[in-house]
């Protein structure tokens, strides 16, 4: 299987209005299918989009550096409150059962907006004629009982340059991702489902970014020695689209060096397909890779199907390892309802071999009906924990 790449110039005269180039058009929506649907990858990846190459090579090396920084400073930066899903985060996660995960650390924020809540009040007001109170008074009970999905962002002082890159690239892998979605909506259409997936993405004000800096090899006592174990474990995304930056592999010696490629070939992302292969994907330096994630899948009627995946990083000592992931979500409120005409098992695909393989846990036993967007997110995290819990 190959990984399906189409041109931001070809994306951007898709979505330009009045464009009558219908073998153009066709051509990405069958792109759409060969990526998204039922054989696919469930990954497709976006060349030539203006800047980008430039806002990697800014952005990637401050995961490094952020995990660099002296303790009070990265301190200052975590938020048990939040649950970790703010700022930064090292060893709160569990990919083996009872063992924190110290491959890796991670630094999380909303590259739309500092703070979800200030924006969504503000939105409230400017877009209501009636006295908003009691709208904002059941938000705010919304807020706090959920106060994880809503955290504002929190950035160290001394690291200034950090915020304005990842809003940045994450603004920039947003744009392209509500483009994406827009020729996801006509392949949807094409097959009787008709549900705007672009207005969702462009109304949403949430959206959760991941810088990530993988440790050097055997960097950590509780680094497993080989096998599965390396790899951060198999999961398919929960969100709508996830943008990928193409991981960037720098040497610990100083002055640091950035390496042309990851130094042992079986580094890097792997997807499960539904012909049961493990696929490795490289994404070319200067694409974006599109992902596609469980509730696209559900709201496109199983028409866009999400694919488990996993990455596995270098055994190799002086290496490190920097990637960032922008999950592309609705907001909290935002009704996971199935399309007309579909039925819970197109949604779900219980029959998918990757995930019965991989004994992840099903949409089926996470998704109801009537169920929003938040909630499908709060159970989807608590079933995470509640799989390691019994693999104790």
């Amino acid at each position: 299987m190959a990984l399906v790449t189409i041109t931001y110039q070809d994306l951007l005269d898709f979505c330009e209005e009045g464009n009558s180039n219908d073998s153009l058009r066709q051509r990405l929506v069958n792109d759409i299918g060969r990526a998204y649907g039922s054989n696919g990858l469930g990954i497709l990846s976006v060349s030539g989009v203006p800047g980008f190459v430039e806002l990697r090579e800014r952005l990637l090396p401050l995961a490094a550096k952020v995990s660099e920084l002296p303790p009070e400073d990265l301190d200052s930066c975590v938020s048990e409150k939040a649950c970790y899903a703010v700022g930064w985060s090292h060893g709160k996660e569990e990919l083996t059962p009872g063992v924190p995960d110290l491959s890796k650390g991670s630094f999380y924020a909303n590259p739309l907006v500092n703070d979800l809540v200030a924006a969504m009040m503000q939105r409230l007001h400017q877009n209501s004629n009636d006295n908003p109170q009691e709208e904002e008074e059941r938000l705010w009970q919304l807020i706090q009982d959920n106060f994880p999905f809503f955290a504002p962002n929190i950035f160290p002082s001394t690291l200034p340059e950090l915020e304005t890159a990842i809003s940045e690239m994450g603004q920039c892998i947003a744009k392209v991702g509500r483009m994406v979605s827009r020729v996801c909506r006509v392949f949807c259409e094409q097959h009787g489902v008709l549900v705007d997936l672009e207005k969702i993405l462009t109304e949403s004000l949430n959206c959760k970014a991941r810088l990530l800096h993988y440790f050097e090899a055997n960097n950590n006592s509780t680094q497993p020695d080989e096998g599965d174990q390396l790899w951060c474990g198999w999961h398919n995304d929960h969100g709508s689209l996830t943008g990928l930056v193409p991981a960037m592999y720098l040497s610990t010696q100083k002055p640091q060096k950035q390496l042309p490629a990851a130094p042992d070939s079986n580094a890097g992302l792997y997807i499960h397909s539904r012909s049961n292969e493990v696929v490795k994907v490289s994404l070319p330096t200067d694409c974006i890779g599109y992902q596609i994630g469980e509730t696209f899948q559900i709201l496109s009627g199983g028409l866009l199907q999400a694919t488990p995946h996993a990455v596995k990083s270098t055994l190799t000592k002086g290496v490190t390892r920097e990637a960032f992931a922008v999950f592309l979500e609705p907001e909290y409120e935002f009704p996971m309802t199935i399309p007309e005409g579909r039925t819970v098992d197109d949604c779900c695909c219980p029959d998918n071999p990757a995930n019965k393989a991989l004994k992840l846990n099903s949409i089926k036993s996470r998704w109801k009906k009537g169920m929003c967007f938040g909630e499908f997110n709060n159970i989807t995290i608590q079933t995470f924990h509640k799989q390691l819990d019994a693999a104790e």
